[in-house]
């Protein structure tokens, strides 16, 4: 059965005459067929036939397979699928997208392998496939992404470690989001993105010093359950990290230990706080007067922690016992 719409939708009228669609010289370049309860195999010989598209938005429908002539789409520029049941792997034949500037792929049920052949992507500016079913090791063809803005890999079944140089190939990357795999690696792999302000690599099993995501001139960093671990003082050592930026911060469940921000009047715009040390860290904690959520649950307190935590006087969300919540 092919693709059906519980929308009052004629596929038989003249395609330019559709709503969403943008046409150009006869041939369809933009295509926005968004929340319209599609559902179904896309037919073979109809989207695949568009070869001069350039936009297609088909997100947020129940599409469950692409036809095989899908793949000869080379003009695309942007190509949105989230939120569908798209269940199969996603062919080598992605890389005849190679003008391709945003893909997202996003909520699916995609498997397999992604494939080494997004190294024919080099104009690729956003990347989501977040939200799948993709397993074994990232591709070290990712790697020829170089224009690669935004990164979003999370929420699926990759494991193994980073490719050599992950960092390093980034230049232009702001937001990276590996969450909830089963990655490993070490901070260092970060370290050569030296635009990003937004990491997130929490729920993997990255080990080692946090020290090389120090680095990188971030404002929200989330390295929460993962295996990291030494002296949390290490990473101070590197004067080029600007704490004035930071906004969020999330190192909890790890193996840290020793005394946490030393000089947290540097961290004027932290707002979001979550840590679990193995050790007392509060020595300068009431610098941090902007801080709007700190969770402190499973460490140890002294009376004096608690004197300094009492000065925060902008706190709106306190957890400083497991399970137990303190609202401000």
């Amino acid at each position: 059965m092919g693709l059906t719409s519980s929308q009052s939708y004629n596929f038989s009228d003249p395609v330019c005459t559709w709503q969403g669609v943008l046409c150009e010289q006869e041939h369809v370049i933009k295509l926005v067929a968004s929340g319209l309860s599609l559902s179904g195999l896309i037919p073979e010989s109809t989207i695949g036939k568009l070869i001069k598209l350039q936009y297609l938005d088909l997100s947020n429908n129940k599409i469950t397979g692409l036809p095989s002539d899908f793949w000869s789409l080379g003009s695309l520029k942007t190509l949105n699928l989230s939120s569908n049941q798209i269940s199969e792997t996603l062919p080598s034949n992605i890389g005849n997208f190679g003008l391709l500037e945003t893909l997202d792929l996003s909520s699916n049920n995609f498997s397999g392998k992604i494939p080494e052949t997004l190294s024919s992507l080099v104009r690729l500016q956003a990347l989501k496939l977040n939200g799948n079913r993709f397993d074994s090791i990232i591709p070290f063809g990712i790697l020829s992404c170089h224009s690669l803005v935004s990164l979003d890999l999370s929420s699926n079944q990759l494991n193994g470690n980073l490719p050599n140089g992950f960092g390093s190939a980034f230049t232009n990357l702001k937001y990276l989001n590996l969450a909830q795999n089963e990655i490993r690696g070490r901070a260092s792999d970060f370290s050569g993105m030296i635009s990003t302000l937004y990491l997130n690599i929490s729920r993997n099993l990255f080990s080692g010093s946090v020290i090389g995501v120090f680095k990188v001139p971030l404002e929200i960093i989330d390295l929460s359950q993962n295996q990291f671990d030494g002296h949390i003082s290490q990473v101070y050592f590197n004067s080029s990290f600007n704490r004035s930026g930071l906004v969020y911060l999330d190192l909890s469940e790890n193996h840290l230990s020793g005394e946490f921000f030393t000089n947290l009047n540097e961290a004027q715009n932290l707002k979001h706080l979550n840590h679990h040390l193995s050790g007392e860290f509060f020595t300068n904690l009431n610098e941090a007067q902007n801080l709007k959520h700190l969770n402190l649950a499973y460490n140890r307190f002294s009376e004096q922690a608690f004197l300094k935590i009492s000065m925060l006087s902008g706190l709106e969300y306190l957890n400083l016992l497991a399970g137990v919540n303190h609202p401000c």
